[in-house]
C-alpha cells in the first residue's frame, strides 16, 4: 500500500516559468540514481543540457506536469510528457554521446511495440522522464502527478499512456501501485550496443520495461 501523503502538493501544466526548476530536478534525479545514467557516468552537467533540450520543447506543448508545495510553492517534482509520435527537439544533435547507448536501448524497446501496433499522433501519451526531489521521495508526489497526467490525457483525447520505467522504484510505483501494464522488456544484461553488453553490470534492476495504461 502506498504511503500516506506527507506533503500537500498542487499539480499544474509545465509552463515556460517552470523550465529552469524542471531542468534542475530532472538532471539531479537522473544523475544521482537512474541505473543506466549512473553506470555510464553521465554527469549532472551533461544531463542538464539533455533535460533542457526536451523540457524547453515540452513547455511549448502543454502536456507535462509539475508539482509544488501548496503552501510554500517549493518545486517538488515533474513528469515530462510528449506525444508518442513526435519530432525530435532542436539541439538534440549536441547532447553528449554518452547518452547514445541509452537512446539505443529505448529505441529498441519502442520498436518492440511499434512492430505489433500501429501508432498514430494523438493516440498515446508518452511519459518520457520524471523526477522528484529526494526530500519528497515516498510522499506520493509522483502518484499525484501521474493521476494529473491521466486526467489531462483523457481531456486531450488520448487513448492510453505509455512510458519506459528503468529502475526498481519507478517500476514498483507504476506497475504495482498505479496499474500500468508491463508490455515489453529488455534485460540490461542481454542488451548489445556496438557488440558489447554495455549494461551487464547494472545490479539495481534486472530490466527496462515498457508500460501502458488505457485512458
Amino acid at each position: 500500500m502506498e504511503k500516506a501523503l506527507k506533503v500537500k502538493a498542487i499539480c499544474s501544466i509545465l509552463s515556460s516559468e517552470d523550465v529552469d526548476e524542471a531542468i534542475d530536478c530532472i538532471a539531479q534525479t537522473f544523475s544521482q540514481g537512474e541505473p543506466m545514467t549512473s553506470l555510464l557516468g553521465i554527469s549532472k552537467e551533461e544531463f542538464t543540457y539533455f533535460a533542457k533540450v526536451f523540457i524547453t520543447k515540452a513547455a511549448r506543448e502543454g502536456m507535462s506536469v509539475v508539482a509544488r508545495d501548496i503552501y510554500s510553492d517549493q518545486f517538488m517534482g515533474c513528469i515530462i510528457c510528449e506525444d508518442y509520435v513526435t519530432d525530435l527537439p532542436e539541439g538534440i544533435e549536441d547532447i553528449s554521446p554518452n547518452f547514445n547507448p541509452i537512446i539505443a536501448l529505448l529505441e529498441s524497446l519502442g520498436t518492440c511495440y511499434k512492430t505489433e501496433h500501429s501508432v498514430n499522433p494523438g493516440e498515446l501519451y508518452h511519459l518520457f522522464m520524471g523526477g522528484v526531489y529526494k526530500e519528497f521521495a515516498g510522499s506520493g508526489v509522483a502518484s499525484q502527478m501521474s493521476f494529473f497526467i491521466e486526467k489531462l490525457g483523457k481531456e486531450k483525447g488520448y487513448n492510453g499512456a505509455i512510458g519506459e520505467v528503468t529502475g526498481p522504484i519507478s517500476q514498483h510505483v507504476y506497475i504495482n501501485q498505479l496499474g500500468y501494464q508491463p508490455l515489453y522488456h529488455i534485460r540490461y544484461s542481454d542488451f548489445l550496443y556496438e557488440g558489447k553488453r554495455i549494461f551487464k553490470n547494472i545490479t539495481a534492476c534486472e530490466k527496462c520495461i515498457l508500460i501502458y495504461k488505457p485512458l
